[in-house]
């Protein structure tokens, strides 16, 4: 999942649980207040366990999405072609001073053989001047020797 999603779903979740705080809130107002209006007294609370529920199963959803990241993955490359661009970072300007931008995904967890371990690797596509790129895949805590084996020689 992407930041901005995550930052979306964090808000809409955030907002929800207002709403509900609210809703219950003003749920209990309208039983303890003789003249309320009978729609409100029977309307409201379900509206309230309504919103709630829907917010269990957000979040029962979203953990379920969260735990699968290898369903969106049909083409790497292309993720990696649509990735934002960003400045590049002390690491690539070691490797590549000429480097004008670069771009980063993670990609699918590698199954290690021992202890079935698996290893996160991050897929950077370096852009250089002329239109000229460089890709390189490297764990995801990259150090320069993990980006080195895609240096020019």
């Amino acid at each position: 999942m992407s930041r901005r999603f995550r930052l979306a779903a964090a808000a809409v979740f955030v907002g929800g649980i207002v709403l509900t705080v609210a809703g219950g809130c003003a749920s209990a107002w309208t039983w303890m207040t003789d003249d309320a209006h009978p729609a409100f007294r029977y309307v409201l609370p379900a509206l309230t366990a309504w919103l709630a529920l829907a917010l269990l199963r957000l979040a029962w959803d979203l953990r379920r999405a969260g735990r699968d990241p290898l369903e969106d993955w049909a083409d790497p490359l292309a993720s990696l072609r649509g990735a934002p661009r960003q400045a590049c970072d002390e690491v690539v300007r070691n490797l590549w001073p000429d480097a004008e931008a670069c771009q980063r995904i993670e990609l699918p967890p590698e199954a290690v053989d021992r202890a079935l371990l698996r290893r996160r690797r991050l897929a950077w596509r370096i852009l250089q001047p002329g239109g000229a790129q460089r890709i390189v895949v490297a764990p995801a805590r990259p150090g320069l020797r993990a980006l080195r084996r895609g240096r020019p020689g």
